[in-house]
C-alpha cells in the first residue's frame, strides 16, 4: 500500500462518503497508528499514512456576546472580586468606547451606571 491509496481513501470518504473533516482526520491518525504499529512489528517497511495531509478544517467565526452576557461581566466585576476597579476598567477597554475614551473615564462615572460605559442601559 501506498501514500496514495491511503490520500484516495480519505478523499473517498470527504467526497462520496460525505464524512466532516474532523471524522476523516480521526480515520487519518487510526491509520497512522495501525501502520506505525505493523511497522514496528516488521509487517512492511514504511508507513504510507505518514505523509498524507489533514483534511482542511474551517474554523467557526468567534461568537460575540450578547448585550446581556456583557452587562453580566459588568455586573460581577463590579460586585464580585477584590479589584474591582480594574477589572471594570479592563471590560471597558474590551467592550466600551474604545482607549481614547475609556482611559479618561473616571471609577466613580463607570460605577454610577447600571451599564457599560458607551452603552444606553437600555
Amino acid at each position: 500500500m501506498e501514500r496514495e491509496h491511503v490520500a484516495e481513501f480519505l478523499g473517498h470518504q470527504l467526497t462520496v462518503g460525505r464524512l466532516s473533516p474532523a471524522t476523516v482526520n480521526q480515520q487519518l491518525a487510526g491509520l497512522r497508528r495501525y501502520f506505525a504499529w505493523a511497522q514496528a512489528q516488521g509487517l512492511i517497511d514504511h508507513n504510507p499514512a505518514q505523509k498524507v495531509r489533514r483534511a482542511k478544517q474551517q474554523r467557526p467565526e468567534p461568537r460575540a456576546l450578547t448585550r446581556a452576557e456583557v452587562l453580566r461581566l459588568y455586573r460581577a466585576a463590579r460586585e464580585g472580586c477584590r479589584h474591582a476597579e480594574r477589572g471594570v476598567a479592563i471590560l471597558s477597554l474590551l467592550y466600551g468606547p474604545g482607549y481614547g475614551s475609556a482611559s479618561s473615564l473616571t471609577w466613580t462615572w463607570m460605577t454610577s451606571r447600571g451599564h457599560p460605559p458607551g452603552g444606553t442601559g437600555r
